[in-house]
C-alpha cells in the first residue's frame, strides 16, 4: 500500500512539475497574481520533478518527502495568504499523502 501511495505522490508531483515548468498562460497568471515573477513556475516545476524522482528511489525517499513538504507548505501559505481557497483542496491532498507516506515509512 505504501509503495502505491509513493507512486501516486510521485506522479502527482511530476505532473504538477511539468505543468509549472512548461508555464501555461494560466499558471504564469496565477504566479503573478500571488506576487511571484512570471518565471517562478519554472524553478518550482523543476523542484517538483526532482521531488518526484527522489520519491521513486528508496534511498532518497526521506529527502523527497522533505522537499515535497517544503513545496506544499509554501503553496499552502501562499494560497491561504491570498485566500485562494479553491486551490486548497489539491494542496491539502498532497499534504495528506506526504504525511501518510512519511508515517508508514
Amino acid at each position: 500500500m505504501t509503495t502505491l501511495l509513493i507512486w501516486i505522490l510521485a506522479a502527482a508531483f511530476f505532473l504538477a512539475g511539468v505543468i509549472n515548468a512548461i508555464g501555461t498562460q494560466s499558471t504564469r497568471r496565477d504566479f503573478a497574481r500571488w506576487g511571484y515573477p512570471e518565471w517562478w513556475g519554472k524553478p518550482t516545476g523543476i523542484l517538483e520533478i526532482c521531488c518526484a524522482g527522489m520519491l521513486i528511489y528508496s534511498g532518497s525517499l526521506l529527502a523527497g518527502l522533505t522537499l515535497g513538504s517544503v513545496i506544499i507548505a509554501a503553496a499552502l501559505v501562499t494560497l491561504v495568504r491570498f485566500r485562494e481557497f479553491k486551490h486548497l483542496i489539491p494542496a491539502a491532498v498532497y499534504a495528506v499523502l506526504i504525511l501518510t507516506v512519511w508515517l508508514r515509512s
